[in-house]
């Protein structure tokens, strides 16, 4: 996968921010079982470019195509046959 670079800028972060993202990652990966993960809102894709570094399946849905997710889709539409260990929405309002 291709992350465009434009949307994955650190310095768009804010601090607060950063430690966030860093504890809603950190459990996922804490826990033997999950090796798949279905997230919502993959907005810039720092969650999903985390999860993957640490080798774990994610598959990301966004809305905005623009985002590059995985399947371009809203959370109230979307369906799978799939099972996934985990699924989330990591810093979605």
């Amino acid at each position: 996968m291709t992350i465009n670079k434009d949307l994955f800028d650190f310095n768009i972060i804010r601090k607060n921010q950063f430690f966030s993202i860093f504890y809603q990652n950190h459990y996922p990966l804490l826990l033997d079982e999950v090796s798949t993960v279905l997230e919502f809102g993959h907005g810039r894709g720092t969650s999903a470019a985390i999860l993957r570094h640490f080798n774990l399946k994610v598959t990301t849905v966004d809305f905005n195509k623009n985002f590059s997710p995985d399947i371009v889709n809203t959370i109230l539409s979307f369906k799978t046959k799939n099972k996934f260990d985990l699924v989330c929405a990591f810093q979605v309002l």
